[in-house]
């Protein structure tokens, strides 16, 4: 599909402002030979103005070297933050668009990070779920169930300020906690090279629905995208050479507007797919 008819498929009026909010890259190095104090596992969502633009699985994990934090948030889609500064009231983040102050908040339970990208402003909020040692080997014994109620006893909000900040808050009460917990992604554990969730939706355009995906990379960009639509569809998209086609019936219409494939089929079928996925990261 061309450019041209891409346009007729897509609302341009906003798509341009939204794309670019939509996938955020912290371009910011991690500081050499920095040592990764805290893993975390917990839900995200990201929003950009009034669009919301994520809310489902995400990690965090805290890098530390001399007086400098990390913290790297990295959510199902391919969207990756890193945030970084001396403390959670001086934190910073880097992306297309340059870098940007960021302002931290516990809000009930939640923690929020924001700040003003392409004149909307972003809000990313986290739910802490679990937390996992720095430190593991493939030989070590079997995960045990995690205990949630211990950690949120402990306070979520302190945990993550502890995280933020580079201290060790509540982290000796889950230190032995592995994370057992499942995506409920049906294409884990078949074979995949990896699993994503991508933003989807059925009958518009919206992209307000999330699907969940099987990605085989084959390298240098070309890999094959099995999802799951909501309705039971179930399509998977071939990327070869900057094309992309599918066996699955109908009328397919696609574009790329910066790291993201904006994908359509018959007009009821919607899609996003990031390089990320792809290309792997």
């Amino acid at each position: 599909m061309n450019c041209k008819s891409y346009k007729n498929l897509y609302s341009w009026g906003t798509l341009t402002s939204l794309v670019l909010a939509q996938f955020l890259v912290g371009l910011t190095p991690i500081p050499a030979r920095s040592e990764t104090t805290t893993r975390l596992d917990g839900r995200c969502k990201l929003s950009s103005g009034n669009n919301q633009n994520f809310d489902g699985h995400c990690t965090i994990k805290q890098k530390q070297r001399d007086n400098t934090t990390v913290v790297v948030v990295k959510m199902d889609n391919g969207t990756d933050f890193r945030f970084y500064g001396p403390n959670k009231q001086a934190l910073q983040v880097e992306t297309f668009d340059g870098i940007h102050n960021v302002q931290y908040q516990e809000n009930g339970g939640k923690e929020l990070f924001s700040w003003d990208e392409f004149g909307d402003r972003q809000r990313l909020a986290i739910v802490l779920d679990t937390q996992r040692p720095t430190d593991v080997s493939h030989n070590d014994p079997a995960p045990q169930q995690n205990d949630l109620g211990a950690i949120i006893g402990a306070g979520v909000g302190a945990l993550i300020g502890g995280l933020i900040s580079g201290g060790g808050s509540n982290q000796s009460s889950a230190s032995n906690s592995n994370n057992s917990s499942t995506s409920g992604n049906p294409y884990d554990g078949k074979g995949f090279s990896a699993t994503a969730s991508f933003r989807c939706s059925v009958g518009n355009d919206s992209h307000n629905q999330s699907c969940p995906g099987g990605i085989m990379r084959k390298g240098n960009g070309n890999a094959s995208v099995t999802v799951r639509y909501p309705n039971g569809n179930e399509v998977q998209y071939d990327f070869k050479n900057g094309n992309v086609t599918t066996t699955f019936g109908g009328d397919l219409d696609w574009g790329k507007d910066g790291d993201e494939w904006y994908i359509g089929i018959d007009r009821n079928l919607f899609i996003i797919i990031p390089d990320a996925a792809i290309y792997g990261g």
